[in-house]
């Protein structure tokens, strides 16, 4: 029995040791497996939990000398990006076009900062007590494929994730003027989670926005990294020709109130909420649809007027 001293025999007891095997999974796990069926409130924690046992603890194998430095980095570091301070960093790195990262704002994420501490006292506990002296071809081998492992999965846990197009599945026999005349009754202040509703016009965009929010689940459109409520904005084409005049609804992304100029549409949903949030978006239609057939307008008129947002 000796104590750990040599770079070898500290990776190989930091990264073959059951705690570090353990969270690597879990992570595993949770990344690519269990967000895609679930996508809840647990499984988003889960990941950070496990993230910030085994990061600082990898990190610890490398700099074995600043244990207490490394994790008090790690809570700053991870503090800090779920802020929006954040943003100016994550906007210059994706630019670069190496790797994507993306994250949500979320400060009920922080709720995971106790692992950091927990990995510490591993950490602390790995280092000082004697090992076994144990070499042979296998147990490196292990020892970098778990390496190699984990570095794979450190990226591609903060990575852009997936999106699934929005898909406009609904064509109005009206006119797109009589639409926006109707479409004020269909405005919602009350935010239901999962629910897609109407908002008022958005004064600086000029137009109505939907949105969808969220809370055991999140949706999260193209662009928009920073904000676990989904607004599109709401234009509508409407197209005449020899028999009869029809609207189209089409969305453009927006955030915050803001819209995206350079995107002529919206480009997709986050691929967890794609599903639910299609669904919601479909009764929307319906209930527009719904409230047309109540105001009297003239259904598949043969000349519309132009299309105008009513302000």
């Amino acid at each position: 029995m000796k104590i750990i001293k040599t770079r070898a025999e500290r990776y190989s007891a930091i990264f073959l040791s059951w705690g570090f095997l353990l969270s690597l999974f879990i992570l595993i796990l949770n990344d690519f497996l269990l967000k895609g069926i679930f996508g809840n409130w647990i499984t988003g924690k889960l990941s950070d939990f496990a993230g910030l046992f085994i990061f600082p603890l990898a990190l610890t194998a490398i700099f074995p000398r600043y244990i207490k430095v490394i994790h008090i980095l790690t809570a700053v570091s991870f503090c800090l990006f779920k802020s929006p301070l954040a943003n100016p960093v994550i906007s210059a790195w994706n630019s670069l076009g190496i790797l994507n990262i993306g994250r949500v704002i979320d400060y009920t994420d922080l709720i995971a900062l106790p692992m950091i501490a927990v990995s510490c006292v591993y950490a602390g506990s790995i280092l000082s007590k004697k090992m076994p002296e144990r070499k042979g071809f296998s147990r490196n081998l292990a020892t970098n494929f778990v390496l190699f492992l984990s570095l794979f999965t450190f990226g591609a846990t903060n990575r852009v994730d997936k999106t699934t197009p929005v898909k406009i599945n609904t064509v109005f026999n009206y006119c797109a003027q009589d639409i926006y005349k109707v479409l004020p009754r269909l405005i919602s202040n009350k935010k239901e989670p999962g629910i897609a509703s109407l908002d008022s016009l958005n004064k600086e965009s000029g137009l109505f926005e939907i949105y969808v929010s969220s809370k055991n689940w999140k949706n999260i459109w193209f662009d928009d990294y920073q904000d676990t409520l989904a607004r599109l904005g709401l234009i509508l084409e409407q197209r005449c020709d020899s028999r009869q005049c029809t609207t189209t609804p089409r969305f453009v992304c927006s955030t915050s109130g803001k819209i995206f100029k350079d995107k002529i549409s919206c480009d997709g949903v986050h691929h967890k909420g794609a599903a639910r949030a299609q669904v919601e978006i479909d009764r929307f239609w319906e209930r527009l649809k719904t409230e047309m057939s109540r105001s009297g307008a003239r259904k598949n008129p043969s000349s519309c007027p132009p299309a105008i947002a009513i302000k």
